[in-house]
């Protein structure tokens, strides 16, 4: 359904598209409900589901097609709050603020992954057309999407009681663990797409 959405974005204007993503992700939550037989496994695949097409929608975007390079910068802060977030928890230890959801999951490290986020942002060699200071609000938004993802993926892990999220990555929580920032960002990197244009 998802590549059917990525197909739909090659022929359909911004607000068409949103109503072709309402029916994508209906249709994804009756079919989750069908087969997981559980409403939060359910919203949990609408989730990842609804994810996925605002992201093949984003690409298709004429704002990516001007400033393809901008993808690297939305990795890049994923990949610098998780990074830097687990380094600085790590070293820098603290308190441990959502022990419900996340046990291990410090505060410094979050800290540490705002702050390198930022600086990412700021340092960022491009300002595409809209200026460094929406570059570094950007930085900022995705850095707290990311964590927010997180916590979110956990929470819904301890509400399923189960460990893993799969056994692709075995010994690292599963395969969402390793996308679970990146799966919550792009909802903020769709939503700041229409500032971007």
């Amino acid at each position: 359904m998802s590549i059917g959405f990525g197909y739909a974005t090659d022929y359909y204007t911004t607000y068409k598209l949103e109503l072709v993503l309402i029916i994508f992700c209906f249709t994804g939550f009756i079919a989750g409900l069908i087969y997981f037989k559980s409403i939060l496994n359910s919203f949990a695949f609408l989730y990842i589901f609804v994810s996925v097409c605002l992201f093949q929608s984003f690409l298709a975007s004429d704002f990516l097609n001007k400033n393809y390079s901008f993808i690297y910068f939305f990795v890049s802060i994923i990949i610098v709050t998780d990074s830097a977030g687990y380094i600085c928890g790590k070293f820098l230890k603290g308190p441990r603020p959502f022990k419900g959801l996340s046990p291990n999951k410090t505060l410094s490290g979050y800290f540490g992954g705002f702050v390198f986020s930022l600086l990412v942002g700021f340092y960022w060699p491009f300002n595409y057309e809209f200026g460094k200071h929406l570059l570094v609000i950007s930085a900022m938004i995705f850095c707290i999407s990311v964590q927010a993802g997180d916590l979110l993926e956990s929470g819904l892990k301890r509400r399923l009681d189960v460990k893993d999220s799969g056994s692709v990555f075995p010994g690292h929580g599963g395969f969402l663990d390793r996308f679970d920032g990146f799966i919550a960002s792009v909802f903020s990197l769709y939503g700041l797409s229409f500032l971007y244009e």
